[in-house]
């Protein structure tokens, strides 16, 4: 570090600690986020000297970006403006400046999601509500005829299914069912497998599902059978229950079951109907219940079909709706590949059962109460002659009171090997407020692999961290894939619990890095400086992407002649150049050498290819 530096940085830190905790910035400060935690990017000479001077003092005071004269600090937003007065006092309000936040666009890469779902979720504002929650963590049964689990847009969301008549976990359909198929297809549009590159994308893409078969053996549904259905659900878990089904006549069983979930904190969601009328429909209008009725695809319109009335809670869209089908059950269009196109209120309802789950998710200590407040109290106003409009995920998720504790994984790869490189990730946590946290890590479909484990009671605000070997509840090694880690939290904000949640998506690769096709670019070179054949390439090609690699060069004994190192290399050849010269320039004699290659994937697994030979020549070339 230049002097003119070292000095200007410790001028700039002795200001700041003579700085006021509320001292004036000198120029108008930039809006401080309702977020849980604020950057300033801090344009500072010897930004890396700086950055560890306002570590010693208790700041989270980055150096990643010193090299382009810039540190950063990280703070909680309650202390976010004595911090950035402190800031703009030491280095001057122009060198200081409040990083904006940039959230992930995430559209799914189902093939059958563009363009109808994408119109249908994209009007009730579920797009862009995903890249604040999905749903993670919680369950919404779904209440229907029978279902099709193994389906490939069910298959591993499904956590639990229950026969009503039969008493037993088969929930197939029967060919005598009212409409087969019809199960499978609202569960999907609830929360199918998504970004999986097949079918549709779920409203609630994170959610779990537990399905519930009410169809006897004859196809026939009662209002018993929902009612048991009812109680099955709210008892194994189910946050929101979903009901696509109905009838104009009302039932006390089907009502007490109703109020038994609405005591147990449970939403339940059920279609208003296909009659274009105002004829009540049940269990739809029940008080307790949620009543979606149909509008047309982009939500600007009643559908022509929805019965409709100041009963009916909410409107989502329910005009051609791409569904998951059985195969033995798609017969409804020209391609019998597992999906179709269907309308009615049916599908509407999982889209509002799918919002509460999405909001939820991120408001996990929401009442059942304060739920169904949010969602009518957030739709957009127009007159569908419902109670009131289209529901909207986004407005829905700003309302409710909530923590805001933020989590990154240092390592988004690694291998639980016991290699000593990468066996490890750690997920670092930001709590914005004192608050209680506990860690579990979950697989990509939902499965609790471990936790919950107590990370602390009441811990101050502040930033931590957490490490995760990579083992299971049984101290075994889990099986390479996707996994999510959650740090949930706790509060009581005006004596009342709020919860909240950060999560960080880490993957287990122990497989080793791909190498193959090792070859020289030459047989034989000639490094004389001549222009003809001076230097060779070594190397191979890979089927993944490298963090990195290196070439080594051997006599025909063994012994190490040459290491030559490469850094990240994408999929394909890679290769490094030798001159017949060791590290330090010595030439190496002529002769037959071995080289090999040695590569590193995203996970630190090492790989060392086969050996190959070049000869080195310092004689006249041909």
């Amino acid at each position: 570090m230049h002097r003119s530096a070292k000095r200007a940085s410790v001028a700039a830190l002795t200001a700041l600690a003579l700085a006021a905790p509320g001292a004036a910035a000198a120029a108008t400060p930039p809006a401080i986020a309702a977020t849980g935690t604020v950057t300033f990017e801090v344009r500072a000479a010897g930004a890396a000297y700086a950055a560890r001077a306002l570590r010693s003092r208790g700041l989270a005071a980055s150096d990643d970006l010193a090299r382009l004269g810039f540190l950063s600090v990280t703070v909680a937003t309650d202390v976010a403006a004595s911090t950035l007065a402190q800031l703009t006092s030491a280095y001057g309000a122009a060198a200081v400046a409040q990083a904006p936040q940039r959230h992930a666009f995430f559209t799914p890469n189902d093939t059958n999601f563009s363009p109808r779902q994408a119109l249908a979720l994209g009007s009730v504002k579920a797009l862009a509500a995903w890249d604040t929650a999905r749903g993670d963590g919680v369950t919404i049964a779904v209440i229907d005829g029978g279902f099709q689990v193994t389906h490939p847009d069910l298959v591993g969301k499904v956590v639990g299914s229950y026969d009503i008549v039969s008493k037993t976990g088969v929930v197939t359909d029967s060919s005598l069912d009212q409409l087969p198929g019809h199960g499978t297809a609202v569960a999907s549009v609830a929360a199918a497998n998504t970004n999986n590159s097949i079918g549709i994308a779920g409203a609630a893409p994170g959610a779990r599902l537990l399905l519930v078969k009410a169809a006897n053996a004859s196809g026939i549904i009662t209002s018993a059978a929902i009612a048991a259905g009812i109680v099955w659900a709210t008892d194994h878990g189910a946050s929101v229950i979903n009901i696509s089904l109905g009838d104009p006549v009302s039932d006390a069983a089907e009502a007490a079951a109703v109020n038994y979930a609405s005591a147990h904190n449970v939403v339940i969601v059920a279609a208003a109907g296909n009659e274009h009328t105002s004829v009540m429909q049940y269990p739809a209008a029940y008080p307790d219940v949620v009543s979606a009725g149909a509008t047309v695809p982009d939500g600007s319109a009643r559908a022509s079909f929805s019965s409709f009335g100041p009963w009916v809670t909410v409107a989502a869209p329910g005009q051609s709706i791409p569904i998951a089908l059985p195969l033995l059950y798609d017969t409804h269009d020209d391609a019998k590949d597992g999906y179709s196109v269907w309308d009615g209120t049916s599908f509407s309802a999982p889209i509002v059962a799918a919002e509460i789950a999405v909001v939820k998710s991120a408001n996990p200590s929401a009442t059942r109460t304060q739920l169904v407040a949010t969602i009518t109290a957030t739709t957009t106003a127009t007159d569908y002659g419902f109670a009131h409009g289209l529901v909207n995920y986004v407005a829905a998720l700003t309302v409710l009171p909530r923590l805001h504790p933020t989590a990154r994984a240092t390592v988004y790869a690694f291998s639980p090997n016991a290699d000593g490189r990468l066996d490890t990730t750690t997920v670092r946590y930001v709590l914005e407020q004192t608050q209680s946290a506990v860690a579990r890590v979950f697989t990509s479909t939902g499965s609790l692999v471990l936790g919950p484990l107590n990370l602390g009671t009441n811990k101050p605000a502040g930033a931590y961290q957490w490490t995760w070997n990579g083992r299971d509840r049984l101290g075994r090694i889990a099986p390479d894939g996707r996994y999510r880690i959650e740090v949930r939290t706790s509060s009581r904000l005006n004596g009342t619990l709020v919860l909240g949640v950060a999560a960080a998506n880490v993957r287990i690769d122990t497989v080793r890095a791909v190498v193959n096709s090792v070859r020289a670019g030459y047989s034989t070179f000639y490094p004389a400086r001549d222009g003809y054949r001076d230097l060779v390439s070594l190397g191979a090609t890979t089927s993944e992407v490298l963090t990195a690699y290196s070439v080594v060069i051997t006599n025909l004994s063994g012994r190490v002649v040459a290491t030559l190192r490469g850094r990240a290399h994408a999929i394909g050849r890679f290769a490094l150049v030798w001159n017949g010269r060791t590290a330090s320039g010595a030439r190496i004699p002529s002769g037959t050498y071995r080289f090999y290659a040695i590569a590193y994937d995203a996970a630190a697994n090492r790989k060392v290819s086969t050996k190959k030979s070049v000869t080195l020549s310092w004689g006249r070339h041909p």
